[in-house]
């Protein structure tokens, strides 16, 4: 699924019996948010392209690098591109 089409299938209630398994009822709407945001970073920063989204319990590595329950998008590529952003700010 290229970068708009996971934006709108996640804004269009796709994911929410999904994200309600995994989070919890009550706390869909801010994961919807938090993924919106994830995905709307990333196509911003890599344009559209073909994303897969993953969940972990826990910690998670990637590259090397450790990832605390975080959402991932296309391999942890937005997490370690934010982090490192975050790290330069």
């Amino acid at each position: 699924m290229i970068t708009s089409e996971l934006l709108s299938y996640v804004k269009e209630g796709k994911l929410n019996n999904a994200l309600a398994r995994i989070y919890g009822e009550e706390n869909v709407q801010a994961q919807i948010e938090r993924y919106t945001e994830a995905i709307s970073d990333f196509k911003e920063i890599y344009g559209e392209r073909e994303v897969n989204l993953f969940s972990v319990p826990g910690r998670s590595e990637i590259s090397g690098m450790r990832i605390r329950n975080f959402l991932s998008v296309s391999i942890g590529v937005i997490l370690l591109k934010r982090q490192s952003r975050r790290q330069l700010l």
